[in-house]
């Protein structure tokens, strides 16, 4: 998701008046949109992943309670977040929100590692 933040960053930068200018900054959208559907796919099923593998077997359904209700603050703020990053600040909102998407990838895969080699006590 990082990848794609520059890339719609960098679509902004491309300046000119020919068809060729406005064909490159097609092009780093059409490269964007894929690494954004990527991400965001690859997102998704570690999330639900995650969800499950880290669930006690008695607890599924607290912990997809929980998966579910950061979905939806998620995407109650991020029309917010994006307008106020991106929109309103160009391309250091941009890396502003790349930085965000890193660090929380590597804080999840760090749990998730942690998770793995010192699991959860049974109940």
């Amino acid at each position: 998701m990082a990848l794609a933040c520059g890339l719609w960053a960098a679509a902004g930068w491309v300046r000119g008046d020919d068809w060729v200018p406005v064909a490159f900054a097609a092009g780093i959208l059409v490269v964007a949109a894929i690494a954004h559907s990527l991400a965001e796919i690859t997102s998704s099923a570690a999330g639900w992943a995650l969800s499950f593998e880290l669930a006690p077997a008695d607890r599924v359904g607290a912990y997809q309670g929980v998966y579910g209700t950061g979905f939806a603050i998620g995407a109650m703020v991020a029309p917010t977040v994006v307008t106020v990053t991106a929109i309103d600040l160009g391309t250091p909102g941009w890396a502003v929100l790349a930085v965000v998407f890193l660090a929380a990838a590597l804080g999840t895969a760090q749990v998730a590692r942690r998770a793995a080699v010192d699991p959860a006590p049974p109940r």
